[in-house]
């Protein structure tokens, strides 16, 4: 009878002493846990658990400090957080080296993170020309702050183009335009020399020399004018930091 007097005393912390896996609750026969009159919550719920250090070796694993299964959909994939194929954006152009169609297109990803390119595609119109001339369709990732190069079949750098075209007379020199465009329209436009039309941001870059490229110092930089963010390089650098 002393037994089962003492069992509404102990079997409470007996019963949360089972719980954690420290002690069995066979003592003194106790077979549930005693709950005071109208304290529903002296036991708690599944929601409590969390907080319930698991003394066998660290903690439950839960993400976040979720409490239940409904704050698991709060719980989302941010490897790609904050990017979208409007971070990247045209960096560098060379519109004449060796030969006419020693020409190439090079993209920068300004995100932390890589940016999926399906759907995107890179276009050239001449000057003033209203009509887009496919240079090539992309697809794949661009890395985290990567480069990507789009390359003309007379290309003689050194870096591997990612992309390949062809088109004998290549990029006009003196002035033309380059768009790149996804499902949703355009993305980002360069335009040089005399050019004016729907891929020149504000005004045209000045047109590159033979041998030389025009690029976006420092690498990304966009205030949406090309002649402002566009600078000549003597020294191309073809799928790298512009120098």
């Amino acid at each position: 009878m002393f037994g089962l007097y003492l069992c509404p005393l102990f079997c409470v912390r007996l019963r949360a002493m089972r719980l954690l896996g420290i002690l069995p609750c066979f003592i003194f026969g106790c077979a549930a846990p005693f709950v005071p009159p109208g304290d529903v919550n002296a036991i708690g719920d599944l929601g409590d658990i969390a907080s319930i250090q698991d003394l066998t070796g660290g903690h439950a694993d839960l993400a976040s400090g979720a409490h239940d299964l409904n704050d698991m959909g709060k719980i989302v994939d941010l490897s790609q957080a904050g990017c979208s194929q409007a971070s990247i954006v045209i960096n560098e152009v060379q519109t004449d080296g060796l030969t006419a169609s020693d020409d190439w297109v090079e993209l920068y990803n300004t995100c932390n993170d890589p940016v999926d390119m399906t759907g995107m595609g890179l276009v050239y119109r001449s000057a003033t020309g209203t009509t887009d001339t496919t240079i090539t369709a992309l697809s794949g990732n661009i890395g985290a702050n990567g480069f990507i190069l789009v390359a003309n079949g007379g290309y003689h750098g050194l870096a591997t183009a990612d992309f390949a075209f062809q088109a004998a007379g290549g990029l006009a020199q003196m002035a033309g335009q380059v768009g790149l465009k996804n499902t949703s329209g355009t993305v980002d436009g360069v335009g040089w020399g005399l050019s004016a039309g729907a891929y020149v941001e504000g005004s045209p870059a000045t047109a590159p020399a033979t041998l030389h490229s025009i690029g976006r110092s420092p690498d990304g930089h966009d205030t949406q004018s090309n002649a402002a963010d566009f600078q000549s390089f003597s020294t191309p650098t073809p799928r790298s930091s512009n120098l």
